[in-house]
């Protein structure tokens, strides 16, 4: 029951399935894959072997890559770049111009946002909302 409507554009081995839906100038692309409930929409970028899946939403220009996982009810909007690696799920919002790669992650009603990078390894979890710079 995946739908892919508006003007969004899919291209390069993708896979989306379930009750996934891709709208508005979306662009998926390079094995990228979207199922379960997610929803992909405004002009948000899913590319290069990166999951979105649950009922996981991606909108506004955020982008989401280099085998990125983004999944439960997590949030990535705005201007956000999450890649290489790293995972949001459980509730985590990644929002403003933040950035989130490497392999870091962040669940469980995390925020990052503003100017923030969360990389290397480093886990955010719980009620923490990080504006700045942070690495483990």
């Amino acid at each position: 029951n995946a739908k892919i409507y508006g003007n969004a554009a899919i291209f390069g081995n993708i896979k989306v399935y379930d009750d996934a839906k891709i709208h508005g100038r979306t662009e998926v692309f390079d094995y990228a894959e979207i199922f379960g409930n997610a929803n992909i929409y405004d002009h948000a970028e899913i590319y290069d072997n990166a999951k979105v899946y649950g009922n996981a939403r991606i909108f506004g220009h955020a982008r989401v890559s280099k085998k990125a996982m983004i999944y439960d009810n997590a949030r990535v909007y705005d201007n956000a770049k999450v890649y290489g690696f790293a995972k949001i799920h459980h509730n985590a919002k990644i929002y403003d111009h933040a950035k989130v790669y490497d392999v870091a992650e962040v669940f469980n009603r995390a925020q990052v946002c503003g100017d923030a990078e969360v990389y290397g390894s480093t886990k955010v979890n719980g009620s923490i909302i990080l504006y700045n710079k942070f690495n483990s």
